[in-house]
């Protein structure tokens, strides 16, 4: 947890590679450690090395394959490289885990809206917005939606 911990303040100061040492080192201590592997696939994701990403996620889905945040990772992985159907496949996933995530009802409502199911994506973000209705989040992305 340690590893895990440090590699979160490398993120802060946006030095991802640092993070990714600390997160690959505790992946190496704790093959099984769930939560190194889904940040190891965030950390990837964000300075665009998608292959690395995916194997953190998917080594994270096969330890546990109830995993939301892996499971959401790999939708915005898919999202990133405008890999539509993959994107709705895996986020659908996701919310089958956590149905209560208005934020993974928001990237449903955008990657619907990328494939030009605007009916669907506008009811999935409303959908969203009822879940947390603080939120913004889902508030911004409906506008926007409503104005394609």
């Amino acid at each position: 947890e340690g590893l895990c911990a440090m590699s979160s303040l490398m993120n802060l100061y946006k030095e991802h590679d640092a993070a990714i040492k600390y997160l690959e080192r505790a992946v190496q201590i704790s093959p099984d450690y769930v939560y190194a592997q889904t940040l190891l696939g965030l950390e990837n994701t964000l300075i665009k090395n998608y292959d690395k990403a995916l194997l953190g996620f998917q080594s994270a889905t096969s330890i546990d394959p109830r995993h939301f945040n892996a499971w959401y990772g790999i939708a915005h992985l898919y999202y990133q490289q405008e890999k539509w159907k993959m994107a709705e496949i895996c986020s659908k996933r996701a919310l089958s885990i956590n149905c209560s995530s208005s934020v993974g009802y928001t990237q449903l409502a955008l990657i619907l809206q990328q494939q030009g199911k605007l009916k669907d994506a506008l009811s999935t973000v409303n959908h969203a917005v009822s879940l947390n209705t603080s939120n913004n989040l889902p508030k911004f992305h409906r506008a926007l939606i409503q104005e394609s």
